[in-house]
């Protein structure tokens, strides 16, 4: 199966020696999905390429420098750190195994998802929850596929435990998370629109 491409931007890069190419591309057969599409985007000049990316933002394709994105990818580094440090701590801490017991010791699976959806938020019914929690093989392997970082505050009010070292660890991580996550500086207007 191949892919479909459809030059939507043809235009000058920021020097005006090449060109700036940013295409449509989708599965090519006969039931692809809206979702199912991408946008390629090619700076064919080589000293623009070495300075500039193209970049979706909001809908728009924008010049950005390759060093705001340098600094972006540094940024979700250490968020990806942070987490291994947390897991970490949440283990060797004891609270991992706390948390195991406390599941194995409910009388049945509505028990724990009547218990732990208040803190999770499921997105799924009762019947859903019991065929993700038999996939898993284990409790330990069910609570490292489902419990994220971001619940532990909640997961920790719920085993009655208190660690202030690791809900800081938390909090760094949230805002390394939003800091990797904002929109890059763009230099000068869009160069294309694609919203649909």
């Amino acid at each position: 199966m191949g892919t479909d491409r459809f030059e939507i931007y043809k235009g000058p890069c920021s020097c005006g020696e090449g060109e700036y190419i940013v295409e449509e591309c989708c599965p090519d057969h006969p039931w692809t999905k809206p979702h199912q599409k991408w946008y390629d985007r090619t700076i064919t000049c080589s000293a623009c390429r070495n300075e500039y990316s193209l970049e979706k933002i909001d809908g728009e394709i924008y010049p950005v420098l390759n060093s705001e994105k340098r600094k972006r990818e540094a940024i979700r580094e250490k968020w990806h750190d942070m987490i291994k440090k947390i897991k970490e701590r949440f283990e060797s801490e004891g609270h991992l195994e706390a948390l195991e017991r406390k599941i194995d010791s409910m009388p049945s699976m509505a028990a724990i998802y009547r218990e732990l959806n208040p803190l999770v938020h499921f997105h799924y019914g009762l019947s859903t929850f019991r065929k993700h929690f038999k996939v898993s093989h284990t409790v330990k392997g069910w609570i490292e596929e489902n419990i994220h970082h971001w619940h532990l505050k909640a997961v920790l009010k719920w085993l009655g435990r208190e660690d202030p070292v690791l809900e800081n660890l938390v909090r760094e991580a949230k805002q390394l998370r939003e800091d990797s996550q904002k929109n890059l500086p763009v230099i000068g207007p869009a160069i294309c629109n694609i919203r649909n």
